[in-house]
């Protein structure tokens, strides 16, 4: 059987849809190859779904349902709240419309409808955590943080931290299980020092920061911009 060709990154690792597929001139051929799953129409698995996180499974259901977000269990899990939810352990993906949308119908998903807030949806924070730690850092107070925003340092020295206060020079990164990989310690030493070298200081925060309501992450962020000279009004 010929082998089918390499997909582009991301493309290759990661599940999409077909739209980001078309964009980066994949083949409709290629794109109904048996080595690619199909868990819901104009979605693509690279492998097995087993081998990507929840996270990455709800993403493109969410990019090919104009309005929608993962929503109930989904993002129960994905915000790693404390308990159990029950539907937590079944193998599908909620996902929310706001009223009056049609409720999303699809194989793999349970379709839901919603109130969305404008003031507390970002475009560009990239996952459930950071938004978590977006959220308590507005409701205690501080001012608006930027999310991935791409920041040059120093002459051909870019960094893009999670949140970002630029006024104060202040860069928040929030620090997975991941984290704990030899040679991404390495790559987070190296990035803390780019930041000092700048002038800035680069707050960062794990999981033991963000329980009873990230008040640790708060405070870390706070004592941060206070340095620079943020005041609250």
């Amino acid at each position: 059987m010929k082998t089918p060709s390499a997909l582009p990154d991301p493309l290759s690792s990661t599940p999409f849809t077909w739209q980001e597929a078309a964009r980066a001139g994949v083949s409709r051929r290629r794109l109904s190859h048996h080595s690619l799953a199909s868990p819901s129409r104009a979605v693509r698995v690279p492998g097995s779904g087993a081998d990507h996180s929840l996270a990455d499974m709800a993403r493109p259901l969410t990019q090919v349902t104009a309005f929608s977000a993962a929503s109930h269990a989904t993002a129960f899990l994905l915000w790693e709240f404390p308990g159990f939810l029950p539907g937590s352990n079944e193998p599908v993906i909620h996902i929310s419309r706001p009223e009056p949308m049609a409720i999303p119908r699809r194989r793999g998903v349970v379709g839901h409808r919603g109130q969305f807030f404008d003031d507390e949806i970002t475009i560009g924070a990239d996952s459930a955590p950071e938004t978590r730690l977006r959220l308590a850092l507005g409701r205690a107070g501080l001012p608006t943080a930027e999310a991935n925003v791409r920041t040059e340092l120093s002459p051909g020295v870019e960094r893009q931290p999670d949140l970002s206060f630029r006024e104060w020079r202040v860069a928040v990164d929030y620090e997975g299980e991941g984290h704990s990989e030899p040679e991404q310690i390495v790559r987070d030493i190296e990035k803390q020092e780019d930041f000092a070298r700048a002038g800035w200081i680069l707050v960062r925060i794990s999981k033991r920061h963000m329980t009873t309501d990230a008040r640790t992450a708060v405070r870390k962020v706070r004592r941060a911009l206070e340095h620079h000279g943020w005041s609250p009004i």
